[in-house]
C-alpha cells in the first residue's frame, strides 16, 4: 500500500508525528493533547503537526513548561502538571469545539506510572482521539503498566495499530539496544485501522532500521 509520505523532516523520535500526519491524510488545521511534551523541538511528537501542518493544541511538562511557552507557536495552551483538572477541562472544551473529538494525544510522562494515571483521569467518556501514541516502558521489567493502559484504551472502544514499537536506549553496561517502548492506537470510528496499521508497519520499519544504524555507529565508537 502506498502511504502518503512527509516531505518534511520528523522531529519525533520514532515517526511518531509522521505517523499521525500520514494516517490523517496530511490534516491542516488539526488538534492535539501532548503530555510530557519534552523539548519544544526535540525528539517532539508535535512540533511538525504544529509548524507545517498549522495544528494547535494543548501542551504539558513539568520541566519545559517555560519552554514550550516561549519557544511553541501562540493558540497553544501550555500546563507543568499534566495531572491539573484544569487541563482535563480544556481537553473537554476543546473537543466540543470540534464536534466531540481530538485529532491527537502523545501520552509520555516519567516515570510511566504516572502516565498510566494520567490516562485514568483522562475524561475519555467525553472525548474521543482519532490517533494516540501512548508510552508504558515495557523494557524496564514492568509488563503491568502496559496491559492496565490497554485496559483502559479497549474498554473505551480504541483499536492498537503497533505494540511495543521500539526506541534507542542506553544499558547499564554502555551499549546501545532497541527496547519496547510505547504502542499505537485509533478509534476504528473515526480512521480506517487497517489503513493506520500498515501505515504503522511501514514507519516502524523505517524507524527501526534508522535506529539500528545509530545503534551500530554509537557501539564501535564505545568499544
Amino acid at each position: 500500500m502506498e502511504t502518503k509520505e512527509l516531505d518534511v523532516k520528523s522531529f519525533s523520535q520514532a515517526g511518531q508525528d509522521a505517523f499521525v500526519a500520514c494516517v490523517l491524510d496530511g490534516r491542516h488545521g488539526g488538534t492535539f493533547v501532548d503530555l510530557g511534551a519534552g523539548d519544544p523541538y526535540k525528539y517532539s511528537n508535535t512540533f511538525i503537526l504544529e509548524s507545517v501542518f498549522g495544528w494547535r493544541g494543548i501542551l504539558a511538562d513539568i520541566e519545559t513548561k517555560d519552554d514550550l511557552v516561549d519557544r511553541r507557536a501562540r493558540g497553544n495552551v501550555v500546563y507543568g502538571d499534566a495531572l491539573d483538572p484544569a487541563l482535563f477541562l480544556d481537553i473537554v472544551e476543546m473537543a466540543d469545539r470540534n464536534g466531540g473529538s481530538i485529532d491527537y494525544l502523545s501520552l509520555d510522562l516519567e516515570p510511566p506510572d504516572i502516565t498510566l494515571v494520567c490516562l485514568a483521569n483522562l475524561p475519555l467518556d467525553r472525548v474521543r482521539f482519532r490517533v494516540l501514541t501512548v508510552e508504558h516502558d515495557r523494557y524496564r521489567g514492568n509488563s503491568v503498566l502496559k496491559y492496565a493502559m490497554r485496559g483502559i484504551l479497549e474498554g473505551f472502544g480504541y483499536e492498537p495499530v503497533a505494540e511495543d514499537v521500539r526506541m534507542i536506549a542506553k544499558r547499564d553496561d554502555g551499549r546501545h539496544v532497541l527496547v519496547p517502548v510505547e504502542d499505537w492506537w485509533v478509534d476504528p470510528d473515526l480512521v480506517e485501522a487497517e489503513v493506520a496499521r500498515e501505515i504503522a508497519d511501514a514507519i516502524r520499519s523505517e524507524s527501526e532500521s534508522r535506529a539500528t544504524k545509530i545503534i551500530e555507529k554509537l557501539n564501535a565508537e564505545a568499544s
